[in-house]
């Protein structure tokens, strides 16, 4: 079994959380309704983790909140794996890095070390990049600390990709060491 957090509503993607040593974004399709009517209920920032086996085709539960603290089960679903965008092992000592991607709504992932965080983010300006349904960008965040402390947090712009990046919503976060 593994958790997956699923983000987006028309492009549904979804993070394996709690890699140790291998970090993994896809691109899937819900085959019922409930994924839909629960993004719709809670909000573009909710979180919403997918619970789910190792094998095709991917069943599993659909919880709202926190898998370690408080989640609340929605019911079982299953999606279709449409596309793996990423898929790496982490070096620790790499430093601090993030993946872009998404297209109606953009997600920055930072790749686990000290913490792992997942945000809504948007471009500003008029000159903003465009990235495809399957594009996956790592970025680098200069002037950052490491520890979880030196995490982006919504309202702050980064810089991305030659553009400005706006920090819109904190959709996961996990201190993964002390």
């Amino acid at each position: 079994m593994s958790d997956w957090l699923l983000l987006g509503l028309d492009t549904v993607y979804a993070v394996r959380l709690g890699t140790g040593g291998e970090q993994t974004v896809v691109r899937v399709q819900p085959t019922s309704e409930l994924y839909r009517t629960a993004r719709e209920l809670y909000g573009s920032a909710a979180e919403l983790t997918f619970r789910v086996g190792e094998s095709a085709p991917y069943t599993g539960e659909l919880f709202f909140g926190r898998m370690d603290v408080d989640a609340e089960s929605l019911g079982h679903m299953t999606v279709e794996l449409r596309k793996v965008l990423y898929r790496e092992r982490l070096d620790p000592l790499e430093g601090l890095r993030y993946l872009l991607f998404g297209d109606d709504q953009l997600f920055l992932w930072h790749l686990p070390g000290a913490f792992e965080q997942g945000l809504r983010v948007r471009f500003s300006g008029w000159e903003s990049p465009v990235l495809g349904v399957d594009e996956v960008v790592a970025v680098e965040l200069e002037g950052r600390e490491s520890d979880v402390e030196g995490r982006v947090v919504p309202g702050e712009q980064v810089a991305a990709m030659g553009a400005e990046l706006m920090v819109v919503a904190e959709v996961y976060l996990r201190a993964t060491r002390g």
